[in-house]
């Protein structure tokens, strides 16, 4: 588990910023061997927050200004974002999560477990993972013990990008972020990550009779981006003598034949509304009001050899510990959609040079946006 909340966050580092650094696979592995479903489960109440906050952070920073920019005139920035987590987003309850009977909490007085953004040093819920033994009248087998780790004990969301803005006709700007897909070197764990957003603004006041003449700029905006990012993961398949002291059984597989395990981490970001701003000599005041939604997933593609059961008698391997061959077998997904997003900011210009600040709320979600960039006709 650590080792995929980490290696999230080194992805998301060469985006633009970083708060750990791949490691620890070996956490992964342990949080799969609550099995397929409870893996889901644990996972997604684990990771949920993420994928929240680096969506509000996609649909943030686009724009600092209700006037577009004039033809063929330009502005490039840098533009970080820092959201804040709600205290909803930094616990789980465990009983509410709805694990299976096979999973036995071996702490039942923490009834709480820790997000990615919650404490790093409270005590994590720790679980027991049995099978039904395969004698008749013997009591359940423990086949894996696993503790939920603990989280970074930040509850902030820090997301930098860097974009560039160029006039066109009519009123109308567009802003481009792009990171193409580049690799993540790394000693035995590689990976990818890349970028594309696209955001429109657009002068509205030209096309309501009368609006020209009053003493603001007012534009509509819509913004567009997609995140991709993949880790490779190195995963054993269980070996030597097991919890039973009998060994493996590979149930239908060859260990030495699995695909090749992968991290992959999508991320979308989608708004739209309405963005009003009064240039005054130096700084421009701006509010803006609108509609964003996002969706995340996070996958372990690939095989992953997990214990399942107890081999019973009449079987030439009975009593070991059987192993079952999984594809794919953690999904989780994130969505926030249609939420109110609001702020105001403002900016300021020293000749090429402006400077811009803006608090804003997005659902649950409340955040900083800052910048620095140059430009000319902005």
């Amino acid at each position: 588990m650590k080792a995929i909340s980490k290696a999230l966050l080194t992805g998301a580092a060469l985006a633009g910023f970083s708060l750990g650094q791949a490691n620890a696979q070996s956490d992964a592995a342990n949080i799969l061997k609550a099995g397929v479903a409870d893996a889901n489960l644990l996972m997604n109440a684990y990771m949920k927050p993420f994928g929240e906050a680096f969506g509000v952070a996609l649909n943030n920073n686009w724009y600092n200004t209700g006037k577009p920019l004039k033809l063929a005139r330009f502005y490039v920035s840098i533009v970080p974002t820092l959201v804040q987590v709600p205290d909803s987003r930094l616990t789980y309850d465990v009983a509410s999560l709805g694990l299976s009977n096979a999973l036995e909490q071996s702490n039942p007085s923490v009834t709480s477990g820790s997000t990615i953004f919650g404490s790093g040093t409270d005590e994590q819920p720790m679980f027991e993972m049995y099978a039904d033994n395969p004698i008749a009248g013997q009591p359940r087998v423990k086949i894996a013990d696993l503790t939920m780790p603990g989280g970074l004990g930040i509850n902030m969301m820090p997301l930098p990008m860097a974009q560039v803005s160029i006039g066109l006709i009519k009123g109308t700007d567009v802003t481009v972020r792009y990171l193409p897909q580049l690799a993540i070197p790394g000693g035995s764990v590689t990976g990818k990550v890349g970028l594309f957003g696209i955001g429109v603004k657009h002068d509205l006041k030209q096309w309501i009779p009368g609006m020209g003449l009053l003493p603001f700029d007012l534009s509509g905006y819509f913004n567009y981006s997609v995140f991709n990012f993949s880790l490779g993961l190195d995963l054993p398949v269980p070996s030597g003598s097991g919890p039973t002291g009998l060994g493996y059984k590979y149930d239908g597989f060859d260990p030495a034949n699995m695909q090749a395990q992968e991290l992959q981490m999508k991320a979308r970001g989608m708004g739209f509304g309405l963005i009003i701003s009064k240039k005054l000599p130096v700084i421009t005041p701006y509010g803006s009001v609108g509609f964003a939604n996002s969706n995340f997933s996070l996958k372990t593609a690939g095989d992953y050899a997990i214990e399942s059961g107890v081999v019973g008698p009449g079987d030439p391997d009975a009593g070991k510990v059987l192993v079952t061959k999984f594809t794919d077998p953690i999904e989780i997904t994130a969505d926030a959609k249609n939420a109110l997003r609001a702020g105001v900011g403002v900016r300021i210009k020293l000749l090429i040079l402006t400077i811009h600040g803006e608090y804003f709320i997005q659902g649950a979600y409340r955040g900083i946006n800052a910048g620095v960039g140059i430009g000319i006709g902005n």
